[in-house]
């Protein structure tokens, strides 16, 4: 990237950024949007919600064996139900 063309990114303000971007630095910050838009300009995201992480699921139940099905649901802000399926589904 050009100097010059590098430097336009400086120019950008929250107000400049559309609604979907303001929610997104509110969050993670102006700055970091901006490196976003810089980096990965024209690509469009999905981000899911906890209860799409699989492996993470999986992972976070492996090591958490000895608590409670209700500890873990609330802790993963997930019901109990959804952890019962979940295994039955991935076991």
């Amino acid at each position: 990237m050009t100097k010059a063309k590098e430097d336009i990114y400086k120019l950008i303000e929250e107000c400049d950024l559309t609604p979907d971007l303001q929610l997104m630095a509110a969050v993670i910050g102006v700055e970091n949007v901006i490196k976003l838009i810089k980096e990965l300009q024209g690509s469009s995201f999905y981000i899911p919600k906890l209860t799409r992480l699989d492996n993470f699921i999986e992972k976070y139940l492996d090591k958490n064996r000895s608590k409670p099905v209700k500890l873990i649901a609330r802790e993963l802000g997930v019901t109990e139900m959804f952890l019962k399926k979940f295994a039955k589904r991935n076991h």
